[in-house]
């Protein structure tokens, strides 16, 4: 592979500005404490305690793809959760990869089914400012994730760990911070 892949040109698989309910789902959970909702032309999350939500979103499984959308940290302090090969790995049980998108980087994680993150790969970015627009891109082919910022090339990591499965939008709040909110925009998916 070249030192900085570009960002794939397949063939768009869904595209969708999640301004309203389409692919992805309004939802609120009261025990955690968090809702998915659509305001302000885009999906936003927010969550009034610690720990991570997914929205009810697209049901494809995939795996290898190219994704592309505007990412919100509408707090400055809660990151926003890209999960994806989400599915039923590890034992039968919901597992997946996660890009955690933060103020100041991108982290890879595994998301193991008993609920822990383990990080595997950071991605220093320019600090992202709050409630600003950003761009952030994700390219999974075989075992190969690379990622994107504002469109850039910011590092790539091989990892086989989950071979397949969906991809899911959502929030990761820090214990100690209790609370944040993130927002979702102009989702682009494309598969080769």
């Amino acid at each position: 592979p070249s030192p900085t892949p570009a960002f794939p040109t397949w063939a768009v698989r869904y595209a969708d500005s999640l301004g309203t309910q389409r692919g992805w789902s309004a939802a609120a959970d009261l025990d955690e404490k968090v809702e998915c909702v659509f305001r302000n032309g885009r999906l936003e999350i927010d969550m009034r305690k610690g720990g991570i939500f997914r929205c009810p979103g697209q049901r494809d499984e995939l795996t290898d793809f190219a994704l592309r959308l505007d990412v919100f940290l509408l707090d400055g302090h809660a990151c926003a959760g890209i999960w994806f090969r989400r599915g039923v790995h590890e034992g039968g049980k919901d597992s997946s990869y996660v890009l955690t998108v933060c103020r100041k980087e991108l982290v890879l994680g595994h998301h193991h089914a008993n609920g822990d993150i383990a990080e595997f790969a950071r991605f220093g970015i320019a600090e992202i400012g709050t409630g600003v627009r950003s761009v952030v891109g994700l390219v999974v082919r075989g075992s190969e994730i690379a990622v994107y910022f504002h469109d850039a090339f910011v590092g790539r990591h091989a990892d086989s760990a989950f071979p397949g499965g969906r991809v899911a939008l959502g929030i990761a709040v820090r214990r100690d911070l209790g609370a944040g909110s993130v927002g979702f925009g102009n989702i682009e998916l494309r598969t080769p």
